[in-house]
């Protein structure tokens, strides 16, 4: 399985190596919260949900991870449904 693009599931913003999330309210740490799987080094609070710096949205930072194989793998399936209806 490929690696996961990571993108903003509202505006569809990707985040660079260099963006940069902060803790708060919290200790104040500020990282890319895409290395740390959404969990704060400083503190150790794991962020349910990540702020899009783009959009401002909140979505949850689950969302952000999209697989490629797997969207693919759906579309076929789907499209199969539809043709075979």
């Amino acid at each position: 399985m490929r690696e996961p693009e990571i993108y903003c599931p509202k505006c569809e913003w990707h985040p660079k190596a260099d963006s940069r999330w902060q803790c708060f309210p919290g200790c104040g740490t500020v990282w890319n919260t895409f290395r740390a799987g959404g969990v704060c080094p400083g503190c150790h609070h794991k962020w349910e949900e990540t702020q899009c710096l783009a959009c401002l949205e909140l979505s949850r930072h689950v969302d952000w991870y999209h697989f490629p194989d797997e969207a693919s793998q759906h579309e076929s399936e789907t499209m199969v449904g539809v043709v075979a209806a």
